[in-house]
Formats: C-alpha cells, sequence, structure tokens
C-alpha cells in the first residue's frame, strides 16, 4: 500500500496549539554518532533580511502572508462585522460585513508600504474558512475559496475568474512562478506551474519520476526538490531538477545509504543550505509499554556535502538528544547550523548535524517554511505576526493587522 503525503499545513497547526511535551535523551549507542563533531563557522555578517515593512493599522486579522520574493507579497484579510445588532463601520453596501459575518480582502505590497484590495471571495458567518492567497512573479495574485479560484494581474486591482488548468504544458518552471501538485488523488498527482505574468495554472512537461508528490521546496541557485514516493516499490525518495524542471533526477537516498533504524520510513524532508544539504527521514516508531504504539517520529538525519551526489547518516534516532518529530521546514543557515522544529522543542545543531541541543524548550510557537524570499516564521498565537530570514540566522519582524474586533480569531 501507497504511504500517504503528511498532514496538511492547517492539521500541523492545529496539532500544534494542543501539544506540549518533554524532550527525552537517548542513549549514545548509534555509529551515525561515531564521527568527531566539527564546530560550525563562525557567523558573519548576513544578508539582509527581505526588507518587508509592517502594517500594524491594517484593519482586520491577517490570516496567511505569501511571499513571491522581496519586493512582492501578498497578506489575506478578514474582517468580521461585530454580533450585537450592528453592521461594520462603513455599513455592508461599502464593503464591509453584514452583521455576523465576514469579509476577505487582500494586502498588497506597493514598494515600502502595503495597499487593501478587494476580493471576489464569498463572506463567511464566521472565521474558520480555509481561503487562500498565492502571490505569483512580480505583480499576480491567485485566490481560492476551495470551490473556485480567482486571478489578477495587476496587484488585486481587477480579477477574473481563474480559467481551468490549460491542456498545453510549460516546458520549465520561468523565474517567479510558482510549482505545486495538483490532482484528483494523491495516486494521480502531478506537477503544474503558476505562470508568474498571470498566475494561471500550466502542467509541466516533465514530472518527477515519483508518485503522491509534495510541495516543492526551492534549493540554493534556483533549483527545485520535490519528495514523493518509488512508483514500483512505494519507497519514499526525493527528486531534484537543477534546470528548472526540464529534467529531474532522483537522489536514492535510501538505497544509497540505508537508515540505521530499525523501522520504516514515510517521508523525506530536505533542507539545503549553502554548503551542506540535509534530508530527515521520518517514519513509525513504537512508543509506550511494550512498544505497542507507534507514532510518527524522526529516524535519521542525513547529510550531503555535494549537493546530493552521496550522503551519510548522521544522527539518528538512538544517538542522542534530537528531535523527535518534524513540523514545518528544517532550518539550514548560512552560518553552517540546522535548526528543526519538533512538537516537544526546538532542536539546533552546530556540528554539521552529528548532534542537537535544545534551543527553546516546549512546543515551539512559530511553524518554519521556506519560500521564494527566504525564511518565513509564522507566529502560531499572535495573528499577523512573523519573522523573515534570507540566510536562516539573520530575522526581521513583521506584524501586519491585529485581531478583529468582530471575533475572526
Amino acid at each position: 500500500m501507497a504511504r500517504r503525503s503528511p498532514l496538511p499545513k492547517v492539521l500541523l497547526l492545529a496539532t500544534l496549539a494542543l501539544l506540549s511535551c518533554t524532550a527525552t535523551e537517548q542513549p549514545t549507542d548509534d555509529p551515525a554518532a561515531s564521527e568527531a563533531p566539527t564546530p560550525t563557522p563562525r557567523a558573519v555578517p548576513s544578508s539582509t533580511p527581505p526588507p518587508i515593512p509592517s502594517a500594524p493599522e491594517l484593519s482586520g486579522q491577517v490570516t496567511q502572508l505569501s511571499l513571491a520574493g522581496p519586493d512582492h507579497a501578498a497578506a489575506l484579510l478578514i474582517d468580521c462585522a461585530p454580533t450585537d445588532g450592528t453592521d461594520g463601520p462603513d455599513g455592508p453596501e461599502n464593503g464591509s460585513a453584514a452583521r455576523g459575518h465576514c469579509v476577505y480582502r487582500v494586502a498588497v505590497l506597493e514598494g515600502d508600504r502595503w495597499g487593501i484590495r478587494e476580493t471576489p471571495l464569498p463572506t463567511t458567518p464566521g472565521g474558520g474558512s480555509l481561503y487562500t492567497v498565492e502571490a505569483v512573479g512580480t505583480g499576480a495574485l491567485r485566490v481560492s475559496s476551495g470551490d473556485r479560484d480567482w486571478v489578477s494581474t495587476d496587484g488585486g486591482l481587477h480579477w477574473a475568474p481563474a480559467p481551468p488548468t490549460a491542456p498545453e504544458t510549460v516546458p520549465e518552471i520561468p523565474p517567479g512562478a510558482v510549482p505545486r501538485p495538483a490532482g484528483l488523488s494523491a495516486d494521480d498527482r502531478a506537477l503544474e506551474v503558476l505562470l508568474p505574468e498571470t498566475a494561471e495554472a500550466r502542467r509541466l512537461a516533465e514530472q518527477p519520476p515519483l508518485t503522491e508528490l509534495g510541495r516543492p521546496g526551492p534549493l540554493p541557485g534556483g533549483g527545485w526538490w520535490v519528495a514523493g514516493l518509488d512508483p514500483e516499490t512505494a519507497e519514499p525518495d526525493i527528486a531534484v531538477t537543477r534546470d528548472a524542471g526540464r529534467g529531474w533526477q532522483r537522489l536514492g537516498l535510501l538505497d544509497a545509504a540505508p537508515t540505521p533504524h530499525p523501522h520504516d520510513v514515510n517521508s523525506l524532508v530536505l533542507a539545503a543550505g549553502p554548503t551542506d544539504w540535509y534530508v530527515l527521514a521520518s517514519g513509525n516508531a513504537a512508543v509506550g509499554t511494550g512498544g505497542a504504539a507507534l507514532t510518527t517520529s524522526v529516524l535519521t538525519v542525513y547529510r550531503s556535502s555535494d549537493e546530493g551526489a552521496s550522503w551519510r547518516p548522521t544522527w539518528s534516532a538512538g544517538s542522542g538528544p534530537g528531535p523527535q518529530s518534524l513540523v514545518g521546514t528544517p532550518i539550514a543557515g548560512a552560518d553552517g547550523s540546522l535548526t528543526v522544529y519538533s512538537f516537544d522543542a526546538i532542536y539546533t545543531s552546530t556540528d554539521r548535524a552529528l548532534s542537537f541541543a535544545v534551543t527553546r524548550q516546549g512546543a515551539p510557537p512559530e511553524l518554519p517554511e521556506l519560500t521564494p524570499a527566504g525564511h518565513l516564521l509564522t507566529d502560531l498565537g499572535q495573528p499577523g505576526h512573523y519573522r523573515l530570514s534570507a540566510d536562516g540566522f539573520t530575522w526581521r519582524t513583521v506584524i501586519l493587522g491585529g485581531r478583529d474586533p468582530g471575533g475572526a480569531g
């Protein structure tokens, strides 16, 4: 049976709000930890974080931030009218929500400020929708209600229904485009591209040689990686492209460097730094009395110093303290560090993933991801609060909007 893709981000957000665990130490009896530690280079003056400005004065609550690059970004705003018998401050005829309902706008980055745009997204009777916005290219936008999509080519000034994915394919992932998995089911999922000029979808001509594809992630130098399953064995693998999707190569990591852990791996996540690439392999590990219960845990961390040509396991469960689970995307910093967000703590390695130390105990307050503009940390407890970094260790705080007075969150 094919292994399914990891939980979507919305489920991770809900789970994190409920979990608070304690990190555990394990015996150091694994050969993966036998290599002598190599200190990371001393941190040097960093790349400047993306110059995304704050705008706490925005009306409503930000539910999502999408970064197409340091100069093009969009935030989805929800604005809910009070439920006490009054309408919004301008009345429903002027774009405010009717009593007890919520409207959705987008804030679009315009140079050094944010501009508010109306959207065609339907109003909702509460703030629990899963509406999304994607910033594409240098000025295109795409919003989705889950059932319908709309696109804009002028930063949200005008909208049109998004046409279905055209039968014509594109030969590559253009600069500024957004690659993403598309398909009615995980088994027939393929990559499509949101075009940078129009945000319209086109299928990529050359597909990765994997099934059940996840969301592609960027690589240093402009490449992409995507996780999926071997179509014959259903074993997890990663495919990378260095020529914008014209050709893909499988890493074959589990064949080249089998995990020293006895349990099966069911997912792989890659984090690429300037000098080293890392893959975190997760799978089912026994917990509890007698090992009867199973939980998805990080089993092994692999490192490659030649852009994926060869791999070696560095840390594994049982070789010492380290991440027990994986939340979001690991951060491979330009200073040589590797930071992993786990349900029980935040762990950082300063010796190229040979060992880890807890840098913050407890469930992490942020969700990490890698965007075309750099690393993004989304605050899980304060909507509209973010941190941005171009190098993984120098950060800028960005605050957008506030809590919605009508009860959106």
